[in-house]
């Protein structure tokens, strides 16, 4: 695998950021988001029966690299390139599990001339994930509480909520020597690794976009009366494997904590109360209901899976991968998928025989 050619790709994609918003005629996804009889381990490892109760949904679709304008109309074929995803809920998380085949996989912060690029060494750090070439993402954007109305999924406005990111990068080591650590793990406390990107968007003059910091650490956030955030990946290589075949099928898992979508996580808005937020904003911000409940069956949020693919699938002209159908544009606009909680604790419960 060239360099060169790795860069050139990692910058193409880069500007694919900017994207104009989709028209409104697709598909949108929905997932039945049913609840977990125990909560996963959140380790990185997929163990037997502890995501019993939710569906592998796979059917990414691809986006072309050269004009993200332009709508491939193409699903990854899963007998090829498997990006997937499922997820459970309880009464104080959202867990989320996500995997995917890579043909290649980059060092932390390595470059084809030699020169220095961001290492990627702590959350939030400015984006540096996207500055290492030929890199990979996985993102999760969601709105909670979202109800039929509220503007979302139908408004040719950019789309408000949260934002989650994470780049698997492998160690980089030259002759023994290690110049960069990986982003595999499982984050014990305050400080990664697995280090991930979390933002917030609004939209609104009252409510502008502001910064989602989630904690990590239990004690810091139980000092704020909240669940720490837990997040773990693993690269899960593939033995013997060479590029351009599938090299590694990482994992990454998650449990996001509803506590922490709220004014905790959020001390931009310190000075605000839940009286004070907009209508553009109100489903961002997370309060129990009398009952002392979170969420409870029924509710919808809405959702979407996605990222950038690795060099090798890039040059196919598949670099941005989405769950939800976006057509056109990038995976940061509408639609997003909506996710639909239920009391439900199998797949038989909700799935055709």
């Amino acid at each position: 695998m060239k360099r060169f050619f790795l860069a050139l790709i990692a910058l193409t994609v880069f500007f694919a950021f900017m994207a104009p918003v989709p028209g409104q005629s697709q598909e949108i996804r929905e997932y039945i988001l049913n609840k977990a009889k125990a909560a996963p381990v959140i380790d990185g490892e997929i163990a037997d029966g502890e995501w019993d109760g939710s569906e592998w949904t796979g059917d990414f679709y691809g986006l072309d690299h050269n004009s993200v304008t332009k709508y491939r109309d193409q699903r990854i074929p899963r007998d090829e390139l498997n990006w997937e995803w499922r997820a459970l809920w309880d009464e104080e998380y959202l867990y989320i599990c996500f995997r995917a085949d890579f043909k290649s996989m980059v060092a932390n912060g390595w470059t084809y001339d030699g020169n220095t690029t961001a290492v990627l060494e702590a959350d939030d750090t400015g984006y540096a994930g996207w500055g290492i070439p030929g890199c990979v993402d996985f993102e999760f954007f969601f709105e909670p509480n979202w109800k039929e109305g509220d503007g979302v999924n139908d408004s040719a406005d950019m789309s408000p909520g949260y934002q989650l990111c994470y780049f698997p990068v492998m160690e980089d080591v030259y002759e023994g020597v290690v110049y960069a650590d990986s982003n595999f793990g499982v984050r014990k406390g305050a400080f990664g690794p697995p280090y991930f990107y979390s933002g917030l968007t609004t939209t609104g003059p009252k409510f502008p976009a502001t910064a989602w910091n989630p904690y990590t650490d239990p004690q810091e956030a139980a000092a704020l009366g909240a669940k720490p955030l837990l997040i773990a990946a693993q690269p899960h290589m593939v033995e013997g494997a060479v590029e351009p075949d599938i090299v590694a099928r990482p994992v990454l898992e998650l449990a996001i904590p509803y506590s922490q979508l709220s004014f905790v996580a959020m001390p931009d808005l310190a000075d605000y109360t839940i009286d004070d937020i907009p209508f553009e904003g109100i489903n961002l911000i997370m309060v129990k209901d009398d009952q002392g409940r979170w969420v409870k069956p029924g509710d919808e949020w809405l959702f979407n899976v996605c990222g950038y693919t690795d060099g090798y699938t890039m040059s196919t002209g598949i670099a941005l991968v989405t769950w939800n159908n976006m057509d056109p544009g990038g995976f940061h606009n509408f639609p997003r998928g909506v996710l639909k909680f239920t009391a439900g604790a199998g797949v038989g419960d909700w799935m055709l025989q």
